[in-house]
C-alpha cells in the first residue's frame, strides 16, 4: 500500500525537501559562485540524464511497449528517477543549504525505491522473464561499468525531449528569487 502511494505521488513526496529548503535559512553557505555552479552542474546532470532515458524508453511516447534495456537502462535501471534526484539536489544546493543536499538525495532514493517495488511487480507481469533477467544483470541505483546487451529502439528526437524536460528548471527559479530578495 505505502509503496502505490508512493508511486502515484512520487515527485510530489521527493520535492519535499525543497520546501524546507525554500523557507529556510539556516546554515546558508555564503560561497555563492561555488553554489550556484554546484547547483547548476546538477541539475543540468539529472536534466540529461532524463533526456537520455526518454530517448530510449519509447512507453512515455505511446509507440510499441517494450523493455527498456538500451541507452542508460544498460547500465542502471531507474535512470529517470537517478535524473529527478539529480535535479532535485541541484535545486537544494542552490538553496544554499548545502547540508540539506545529501538529507535531499537520501529522501529521494527511500521515495524512488518504495515507488520502484510498485513498478517492478508491473514490470514482471508484463515482461517476465525477460524482466527478471534484466534486474538481475542491471543494478537500480549504482550504474553497472559495462553496458547490458539489447538491441537499440527506435529513438524520438532529442530537440522535443529537451524541451519538455526543461520545464524542470523552474525548480531552481524560487531559489534564484530567494537569493534576490
Amino acid at each position: 500500500m505505502l509503496h502505490q502511494l508512493c508511486y502515484r505521488y512520487r515527485n510530489h513526496l521527493a520535492g519535499l525537501p525543497l520546501l524546507f529548503a525554500l523557507f529556510s535559512s539556516y546554515g546558508e553557505w555564503t560561497s555563492e559562485p561555488g553554489t550556484w555552479t554546484v547547483a547548476l552542474l546538477l541539475a543540468a546532470a539529472g536534466i540529461g540524464m532524463r533526456v537520455w532515458g526518454i530517448r530510449h524508453c519509447l512507453y512515455s511516447y505511446r509507440k510499441v511497449p517494450r523493455l527498456a534495456t538500451t541507452g542508460p537502462y544498460a547500465y542502471v535501471r531507474n535512470p529517470l528517477y537517478l535524473g529527478n534526484t539529480l535535479v532535485i539536489a541541484g535545486a537544494t544546493a542552490a538553496s544554499e543549504l548545502m547540508w540539506l543536499v545529501p538529507f535531499s538525495v537520501l529522501w529521494c532514493l527511500t521515495v524512488f525505491t518504495l515507488t520502484i517495488r510498485d513498478e517492478e511487480r508491473r514490470l514482471l507481469d508484463d515482461y517476465g522473464d525477460e524482466y527478471r533477467a534484466y534486474r538481475e544483470a542491471v543494478p537500480a541505483w549504482l550504474p553497472r561499468w559495462t553496458p547490458y546487451g539489447g538491441e537499440v529502439p527506435a529513438r524520438v528526437p532529442t530537440l522535443p525531449i529537451v524541451l519538455r524536460q526543461s520545464t524542470q528548471l523552474p525548480y531552481l527559479v524560487p531559489f534564484v528569487a530567494k537569493e534576490l530578495l
